[in-house]
């Protein structure tokens, strides 16, 4: 249920700033330069304190915790896969510098950026090509799975923003 913000215009404002919040966290879990998990609970936060769209505290600690989980969750799953697939930490290093440079690259380097950074940083390491190559792919993964949960937790958010809205 929504309080009487005073006009319909800063209504409006703040409507449109809470939006503008949760698009940014949608975008945000693509491009790594985007705090995607913030900028979410940013429109959330938002939302409740103007008053457009209230919840409880309980739930408004719950989107803080589930933020910082799928952060910490989004650092460190491809690390952990670049791991699991025997992996070096210049493998792991090479896919965080390939997804940063990436970033000058459009959609297709911000997809490929990971996979050749870390494929670039076991082949540099000494690591045979099969394996440099199962690296590149497990970093690719922890990046793709990475985006994944946090365009889940940004809808989640949003759906949760119109259902307090409404």
């Amino acid at each position: 249920m929504r309080t009487q913000v005073g006009s319909n215009e800063v209504e409006y404002l703040f409507l449109l700033i809470a939006l503008v919040l949760f698009l940014l966290g949608i975008i945000g879990s693509f491009l790594p330069i985007l705090p995607g998990p913030i900028l979410t609970l940013a429109g959330v936060l938002v939302s409740h304190w103007s008053g457009i769209a209230l919840f409880d505290a309980s739930s408004l600690w719950l989107w803080v915790g589930l933020t910082l989980l799928v952060t910490l969750l989004d650092f460190y799953m491809p690390a952990y896969l670049v791991n699991k697939a025997k992996g070096t930490r210049s493998g792991q290093r090479g896919a965080l510098v390939g997804a940063i440079l990436g970033l000058f690259f459009s959609p297709p380097g911000i997809l490929l950026g990971p996979f050749i950074g870390a494929l670039i940083g076991e082949l540099a390491a000494g690591t045979d090509s099969s394996k440099a190559m199962r690296s590149a792919w497990f970093a690719f993964l922890g990046f793709i799975s990475g985006s994944f949960l946090k365009l889940l937790f940004a809808l989640a958010a949003l759906i949760a923003f119109f259902f307090a809205y409404f």
